[in-house]
């Protein structure tokens, strides 16, 4: 089991908080992707998951018994490994905020290679400044409105 995880593209290890948020949010990450570090407040593994505008962390926990160690999220359902608790929640939510979608070292990799299969997170700052005004939005409204009325009459 260990070393499936340490081969894993969703497993990062050491990696802080805050890294773990960076890498997450950059430019093009789809909403859904995540990864699984070393926690850093608690001993165990915490669960990161980016969705549009932010990173919601999540505890792991660990119980070992004489059946042997297993991990949960919350009061959820034990796992006997960290790869079933994330096939799990690549499926089902199971009371995340979304489910896993990619694992964050594959997603970066497709969107390094331009390859990556969604439409591409534009940068925030660039985002901010494309927005379409309300007034723009209004007029889109309108046209549409009007076409439809149009096809309407038509019938």
């Amino acid at each position: 089991m260990v070393f499936f995880i340490f081969l894993s593209l969703w497993f990062l290890g050491n990696l802080t908080r805050s890294q773990a948020e960076e890498r997450l949010l950059a430019p093009g990450m789809p909403p859904g992707s995540f990864l699984v570090r070393k926690s850093q407040s608690r001993a165990g593994f915490a669960l990161s998951v980016g969705t549009e505008d932010r990173v919601i962390h999540y505890h792991i926990g660990t119980v070992w018994s004489e059946k042997g160690t297993s991990f949960y999220i919350g009061s959820g359902l034990r796992f006997p490994s960290l790869a079933k608790l994330v096939q799990y929640h690549r499926n089902k939510a199971g009371g995340l905020c979304c489910i896993l979608t990619y694992a964050c070292g594959g997603a970066e990799q497709l969107v390094a290679s331009g390859t990556f299969p969604q439409a591409k997170r534009m940068d925030r700052a660039k985002d901010a400044q494309t927005k379409p005004s309300e007034a723009k939005l209004s007029s889109i409204l309108r046209a549409s409105q009007k076409q439809a009325e149009g096809k309407r009459q038509k019938s």
